[in-house]
């Protein structure tokens, strides 16, 4: 799966810290990781390619031009392939995760990217002002997570551009009759089915966003977090030992 994003933008993020993006050293920028985690199996992709974006006039194809008009301010874009899903488990977790989110945009659930490094240099010393500005930084990889620390660093499937939806709804009894060359179904008898239609699919919606929890359990000590699907608190660590939720875990428990 080939996907593509904003790794780092030059904003206030969560923290209030703020990376200089003509600072960012991107020479050993190479690997996609899962949640911010630390062993191996938690590499799940590479970097394709990256470049440092300042404005609208350095936007060279439409993946850069729609990453512009999210953050509206220099950000780090990168393009990432994800591992063969047949041989790494988790990679298969991120692409289903990823296609999750894709297929239920009416849930707030949303898969960012985080530039994972070393900060090199601050605009000054601990508790001054200039000490969130990060000056000079090493980015050596991204990470998908469902709590990316910049809210503006989010993540598309390029394969998305590819894919259009039919604008209309129409009832599959009309739609057999129009293919067989049958009488058109008058204008009143399809805005009253299409509204009906419309209608139970609200009602479904309403019933599966706000009517579930959803539970996640640890696999390093058990415990089991319990949260709602209709909100944007999806943990990516157990409250209880700080043990992290993988890609994996957390598509099982929102998807079921």
């Amino acid at each position: 799966m080939l996907i593509y994003g904003i790794g780092a933008a030059q904003n206030a993020d969560k923290v209030g810290e703020v990376i200089d993006i003509n600072g960012i050293d991107t020479t050993e920028l190479k690997y996609l990781n899962d949640e911010h985690g630390e062993k191996m199996r938690d590499m799940i992709g590479g970097i394709k390619r990256y470049k440092k974006i300042f404005s609208d006039r350095d936007c060279e194809s439409t993946w850069q031009k729609k990453c512009w008009q999210v953050a509206k301010v220099p950000f780090l874009y990168f393009e990432g392939e994800i591992l063969d899903d047949s041989e790494h488990e988790d990679a298969k977790a991120a692409k289903s995760l990823l296609r999750f989110v894709n297929a239920h945009p009416e849930l707030p659930l949303r898969i960012g990217g985080s530039v994972e490094g070393a900060v090199a240099q601050r605009g000054g010393e601990e508790n001054s002002p200039g000490h969130k500005q990060l000056l000079k930084t090493v980015a050596k990889g991204i990470s998908l997570t469902v709590k990316p620390c910049n809210p503006l660093c989010q993540v598309f499937i390029a394969q998305d551009l590819m894919k259009s939806e039919p604008p209309a709804i129409m009832p599959e009894k009309y739609r057999k009759a129009l293919a067989c060359n049958q009488l058109t179904p008058s204008f009143k008898e399809i805005k009253i089915d299409t509204l009906k239609y419309q209608l139970e699919s609200l009602y479904k919606s309403v019933i599966g966003l706000y009517g579930q929890f959803t539970d996640l359990p640890c696999r390093e000590c058990g415990h089991t977090d319990r949260f709602f699907k209709s909100t944007n608190t999806w943990p990516n660590h157990c409250e209880k030992c700080g043990g992290k939720f993988s890609m994996k875990d957390i598509y099982k428990a929102v998807s079921k």
